[in-house]
C-alpha cells in the first residue's frame, strides 16, 4: 500500500473533511474530492477558487486578490503545491445547481423507435439453435450483448421482447420498457423518462461533475489533453447516479431499454473518451459525427450491458448534437430564431425550410461564471433585480432563500435596469450617483460604492457584500456581444428582418430571464415578432428521437442539411463584434 504522506484538513459548509495525498496541486486534490470549482478549472485565471490557510502569498494571488483578503490569509487552492499538512477552510463552497430538465413543448404523433413483442416458447423447436428461433419467432436479432440471456428465455413460458424498428433485439424480457432521454450540459445535465405511449416517469437535473475541471468547454479540452480519463469518468458517475436517481423516482417496474443522449461536439468526444485534439485546433474538426454503442461500453454499470446508447448526430465542431435535438423538438415551428444561452451559445435561423447555424463562445457570464459574485443557478443566486423610483431596491432569488450570489439571469436583470434607469453610458460605463440624470430613488443612489478592489459597484446585498461591479458589467458587454453578432450575421446572410420571425430562448436559463429584459439589454431586438422562453428543448428533442421514428430518421438527414457558419471565418467579424460591444 501506497502511503501518502500529506494531511489535509478542509472545513467546508460546516463539514470537516480529511484526506492524505502525496502531493500534487492543492487545487486539483480538492476538486478531485469535490470540494471546490472554479470557472478556470484551476488555471489560475478566474481568482474564484478562494481559501483561507497559512500560506505564502504569490504573485497570481496578490494581482487577483485585495489588500483585505491578502491580510486574512485568503489565498488560491490553484496556486499552490502541496509540501506539508494543510488546514484550510474553503470560501466558496460548491452549491448544488438547478437544473432543468422541461421545456414548454408537447411530443406528438407517438411512433417509438422500440416495440415490445411477446411470444411462446417452444423448448422443444427444430431450429439448429436457440438463437435461431428466438430470431425467427421475433423478426430481429440478437446481438452478442445479448447472448448470456438466450438459455434463462428459452426455459420461459413466455418473454416480453424489445425490438427496434430497424430490427435489432435490445431486450429478452421486460414487461414495461422506458425508454431515457439525458442533456449533456457543460454546466448541468438532465434526465427524462417515458413509457412506450409518451407518459413522463420522472425527471431529474444535477450539476455536472466535470466543472470541477473547468466551468468553460475550453478549459475542459485543455485539461482534457492530459486529464481525458478523469473527466470521462466524472461523467460516467453522473450518469450513473441518473439512471439510478429516475429509476428510484419512477414507482413502475419498468427497465430502461434505450438511451439518446444530447451535447456539444466537444462533450459527446469526452462522454466516450475520444480526445479534443481536433476539435480544439484548426482545422477544428469532429473525430466522429454519429455514435452508437451500449451501456456497457459507456460503463454505465447500472443498465443492462447491452442497452443501446444512441448520442444524437453532430452537425460540426461548433454546432453539436444539442442544437440539432433544439430544431428536432421545434421541427413543427417555421420562421424562427433558436437562441440556446449558456457557457457556449448556439444560434440557428429556420426560414422557409431552410436552416443555418452557428456559434458563439460567449463564456461563461450568462451562467454567472467571471463574475465578482457571481455564481450557477442554486438556491440563493439572485434572478432578479428591480429598482425604482421610491423605493429601495429589491431582488428576487431561486428557492425565495437568503441571497448568496447573481445568477446568469440576475446579471441581465441588473444590466437591464442599470439600462432602464440611465444608470450606465452605451459603453456600460457604470455612472456616479452626481452623473446620473433620472428619478432613481436616493436610497439606490447610496448603494453605488466602492467594492474591495475599488470599483465602482451597484451593491444588491450589503449584509453579504453581493454587488454587480464595472467589471461585471464589462464581462456581461462581452457575452452579449458575442450572441448579438451572431445574430446579425445570420440576419444579413440570409437578408431576414427581426419582423419575420418568433425567437425561441432554450435552456434552463430561459426559465429565469425576462422577455423585456433581453430586449432592454438588446440581445433581441423588439421589432422580432414575438419572444418564446421553450426550455429544456434539447432533452426534449432526445426524447422526441426515441418517441418517433421519423423524427429519429429525419435527425440524421438533417443533421446534413443545416448550413454552418464560422463566425471567425465570416467577412468583417471583428468589425461586427466590435460594434457590439455597448449596450
Amino acid at each position: 500500500m501506497k502511503y501518502l504522506k500529506y494531511r489535509i484538513i478542509v472545513l467546508s459548509n460546516g463539514k470537516t473533511v480529511v484526506f492524505h495525498t502525496e502531493g500534487g496541486n492543492l487545487y486539483h486534490r480538492l476538486a478531485e474530492h469535490s470540494l471546490i470549482y472554479s470557472p478556470c478549472g484551476g488555471n489560475s485565471l478566474c481568482g474564484q477558487c478562494k481559501i483561507k490557510a497559512e500560506l505564502p502569498a504569490g504573485k497570481i494571488e496578490r494581482q487577483l486578490l485585495s489588500e483585505s483578503e491578502l491580510d486574512e490569509n485568503i489565498r488560491l487552492a490553484c496556486c499552490h503545491e502541496i509540501d506539508k499538512d494543510i488546514l484550510i477552510t474553503i470560501q466558496n463552497p460548491p452549491k448544488k445547481i438547478k437544473s432543468i430538465a422541461g421545456s414548454a413543448l408537447f411530443i406528438a404523433d407517438i411512433d417509438p423507435i422500440v416495440r415490445k413483442k411477446s411470444i411462446s416458447i417452444d423448448k422443444n423447436h427444430s431450429f439448429p439453435s436457440d438463437k435461431a428461433y428466438l430470431e425467427h419467432c421475433l423478426g430481429a436479432k440478437i446481438g452478442n450483448m445479448l447472448i448470456r440471456h438466450i438459455p434463462s428465455a428459452i426455459q420461459a413460458e413466455n418473454i416480453d421482447a424489445v425490438i427496434t424498428y430497424y430490427g435489432t433485439v435490445v431486450s429478452l424480457y421486460c414487461e414495461n420498457p422506458l425508454l431515457m432521454a439525458v442533456d449533456i450540459g457543460t454546466t448541468t445535465i438532465a434526465g427524462e423518462l417515458r413509457d412506450l405511449e409518451g407518459n413522463i416517469i420522472a425527471r431529474y437535473g444535477m450539476a455536472n461533475s466535470q466543472r470541477k475541471y473547468g466551468y468553460d468547454i475550453i478549459s475542459r479540452m485543455q485539461y482534457a489533453v492530459d486529464g481525458l480519463e478523469n473527466l470521462k469518468k466524472a461523467l460516467t458517475e453522473d450518469l450513473n447516479f441518473l439512471v439510478l436517481k429516475l429509476s428510484r423516482e419512477s414507482k413502475s417496474a419498468g427497465r430502461i431499454v434505450y438511451i439518446c443522449i444530447t451535447a456539444n461536439s466537444a462533450m459527446t468526444h469526452i462522454a466516450y473518451g475520444i480526445p479534443t485534439d481536433r476539435l480544439a485546433a484548426f482545422p477544428y474538426k469532429n473525430s466522429i459525427s454519429i455514435l452508437d454503442t451500449n451501456a456497457a461500453e459507456m460503463g454505465i454499470d447500472s443498465l443492462d450491458k447491452a442497452t443501446p446508447v444512441h448520442f444524437v448526430p453532430l452537425v460540426d465542431a461548433y454546432i453539436g448534437g444539442d442544437i440539432l435535438s433544439d430544431l428536432t423538438a421545434l421541427s413543427n415551428e417555421e420562421n424562427f430564431l433558436l437562441c440556446d444561452i449558456g457557457t457556449n451559445c448556439e444560434v440557428a435561423l429556420k426560414r422557409n425550410g431552410n436552416i443555418w447555424a452557428t456559434s458563439a463562445p460567449s463564456g461563461p457570464a450568462f451562467e454567472g461564471g467571471n463574475i465578482e459574485c457571481g455564481m450557477t443557478a442554486a438556491d440563493g443566486a439572485i434572478k432578479k433585480v428591480l429598482l425604482s423610483d421610491s423605493d429601495d431596491l429589491k431582488i428576487e432569488t431561486i428557492g425565495n432563500k437568503p441571497a448568496a450570489g447573481i445568477a446568469g439571469s440576475g446579471i441581465i436583470s441588473a444590466v437591464a435596469q442599470l439600462v432602464k434607469w440611465k444608470m450606465v453610458n452605451s459603453h456600460g460605463k457604470l455612472l456616479s450617483p452626481d452623473e446620473i440624470n433620472s428619478e432613481i430613488s436616493p436610497a439606490i443612489l447610496k448603494r453605488i460604492k466602492k467594492n474591495k478592489n475599488g470599483e465602482r459597484a451597484l451593491f444588491l446585498d450589503y449584509s453579504r457584500s453581493i454587488y454587480i461591479s464595472q467589471s461585471d458589467i464589462e464581462q456581461f458587454i462581452f457575452a452579449k456581444a458575442a450572441i448579438t453578432s451572431a445574430i446579425k450575421i445570420l440576419l444579413d446572410h440570409t437578408s431576414t428582418s427581426w419582423s419575420a420571425l418568433s425567437v425561441m430562448i432554450a435552456g434552463g436559463f430561459g426559465y429565469f430571464v425576462s422577455p423585456d429584459d433581453l430586449i432592454t439589454t438588446g440581445i433581441i431586438s423588439k421589432a422580432a415578432k414575438e419572444i418564446n422562453l421553450v426550455g429544456n428543448t434539447a432533452l426534449t428533442g432526445a426524447m422526441k428521437m426515441l418517441l418517433s421514428q421519423r423524427a429519429f430518421k429525419q435527425s440524421f438527414k438533417l443533421s446534413k442539411s443545416i448550413k454552418t457558419i464560422t463566425l471567425s471565418n465570416y467577412k468583417n467579424y471583428q468589425n461586427i463584434f466590435l460594434n457590439e460591444n455597448r449596450l
